[in-house]
């Protein structure tokens, strides 16, 4: 009687724990369908805080580090720098990170524009790398191009 005990528990651990599997495979496959790829980066809304925020940081980290990107040899230190997001994706990490493509403006207009990778650690912010520079017509052809690839199921 015993063995006939633990024989049926054991068949419902093996129950429930195949049906645990079960949900969690169904779930990570929606999650993939749905943002592309699982622990891979996603499509973030430019306008969103966070974006903006590290965003900031961004452009505030060129000017202190003096990364000489071509667009911004003939900027003085007093001129004052805008930055525009064009394009943001994230991913979950511990914590998260950011790839942004930034259009970088004065009073005169558009300088030029930069990839750049952020990486939050549950608010300590730091840049992982300053990436390509860009016009800002390679910059906007870029983030245009990507988002009819994206619109295709790309």
């Amino acid at each position: 009687c015993q063995h006939q005990m633990t024989m049926m528990l054991i068949r419902r651990i093996f129950s429930l724990v195949s049906l645990f599997a079960c949900i969690s495979t169904a779930f990570a496959v929606g999650i993939k369908q749905q943002n592309g790829l699982v622990g891979g980066y996603a499509p973030a809304d430019v306008n969103d805080p966070f974006v903006e925020m590290v965003a900031k940081f961004a452009l505030e980290s060129l000017e202190k580090n003096k990364k000489q990107y071509t667009f911004l040899a003939s900027v003085s230190s007093d001129t004052h720098l805008e930055g525009t997001v064009l394009q943001a994706q994230q991913q979950v990490v511990a914590g998260r990170n950011y790839k942004l493509i930034m259009t970088v403006s004065d009073s005169t207009g558009c300088l030029g524009a930069f990839q750049v990778t952020i990486y939050d650690h549950f608010g300590d912010l730091s840049i992982t790398s300053f990436g390509n520079e860009m016009t800002c017509i390679q910059a906007k052809e870029l983030t245009q191009n990507n988002a009819s690839d994206s619109d295709e199921g790309y």
